[in-house]
């Protein structure tokens, strides 16, 4: 998994021991098109980067038709929600063709996960260089 994480642009500022923390918890998925890789209201304790394909990041609406906020394609994470405190998913991610994702805990992991991510951006929060 350390090689996987390693060459995805998302990843390439991380060190080697940051890589090692978050391929102890890492796991590879597929999936088909149209199907949801995350749920509204469902525990929000993973994050996301999309290694193949594209996910698009919905919001429920009163119509029952999600509205479509973002696409995310290979290299870009999803999956914030496990940051804040009340760790519920705000959104729905739903697969626009067959996907391949890199997945992580962030509950029970979050504080490692936090300071690897924290120590990948600067004081405004932007990524390094």
């Amino acid at each position: 998994m350390h090689d996987i994480i390693s060459e995805q642009a998302f990843f390439k500022d991380f060190t080697a021991d940051q890589i090692d923390a978050l391929a102890e918890n890492a796991r590879y998925r597929r999936f088909r098109a149209n199907e949801l890789v995350f749920h509204h209201g469902n525990l929000a304790d993973r994050f996301y980067v999309v290694v193949k394909g594209t996910v698009a990041l919905e919001a429920p609406a009163d119509d029952g038709h999600p509205v479509r906020l973002q696409i995310a394609a290979s290299g870009e994470l999803l999956g914030w929600s496990w940051m804040f405190s009340n760790n519920v998913g705000q959104w729905l991610g739903r697969t626009l063709e067959p996907t391949e994702v890199i997945t992580s805990a962030g509950i029970g992991f979050g504080s490692n996960v936090s300071k690897t991510l924290s120590s990948a951006t600067n004081s405004s929060g932007e990524w390094r260089k």
